[in-house]
């Protein structure tokens, strides 16, 4: 509920229109919580000179 939330504001407050995660591979609960969004995993990538785990997180489905 609370990452639900997050995205609602980071979308309809903040105006962002593209949204990622950036996880650490071995965070088996944020990759879990991504899943569950429904976001993907783009690609590897380096932060701060690790690996990390790029998704992009789907937008939202606007009604018909």
């Amino acid at each position: 509920e609370a990452t639900q939330a997050a995205l609602a504001h980071a979308r309809e407050e903040a105006g962002l229109r593209r949204l990622i995660s950036l996880i650490d591979p071995r965070n088996e609960r944020s990759l879990r919580v991504a899943a569950k969004l429904g976001s993907k995993q783009e690609r590897m990538t380096e932060w701060n000179g690790a690996p990390t785990c790029l998704f992009r997180v789907p937008d939202p489905v606007k009604p018909a």
